[in-house]
């Protein structure tokens, strides 16, 4: 029950947010101007993933996921793929920035995750493996 709860704040606050985000790209500029390569016909805003992180943000809240152990790595995380990405809105990051953003977000939740299952990885790994799995932890992040 409160898994749909957390659905529904989620939706209702994205469904409020988007209309002021787009405001507010409006106002600063992160518009996508169509062109004959582009579908639209009209300007767009371009940060609209700002009002999907401020639903994330607050629906996470209330199923009290902030106490769980990974709660703040992958928040973290989430908060460095959505700066990559309203910066990329903002200034068309080429791909190579996008990606250091990309990996600097799996890289968050993977040494958080190692820095809190550390006795358990070193229990487990020995010293050499210890960079072959956080390479392979990254890459599995990054999709």
């Amino acid at each position: 029950m409160i898994t749909a709860i957390s659905l529904v704040v989620c939706f209702i606050i994205a469904l409020v947010m988007t209309p002021i985000i787009k405001k507010f790209a409006i106002k600063i500029g992160a518009t996508d101007q169509p062109n004959d390569r582009k579908v639209h016909q009209k300007v767009m805003a371009r940060i609209g993933g700002l009002a999907i992180f401020i639903a994330f943000i607050a629906g996470i809240f209330i199923p009290q996921a902030h106490t769980h152990e990974f709660f703040y790595p992958i928040l973290i995380g989430a908060f460095i793929i959505t700066l990559t990405g309203f910066l990329d809105d903002l200034f068309e990051l080429s791909a190579k920035w996008k990606l250091l953003g990309q990996i600097a977000a799996a890289s968050a939740v993977v040494i958080a995750a190692f820095m809190l299952n550390s006795l358990t990885c070193l229990l487990i790994c020995n010293g050499s493996s210890v960079g072959s799995a956080f390479r392979l932890q990254c890459f599995g992040l990054l999709g």
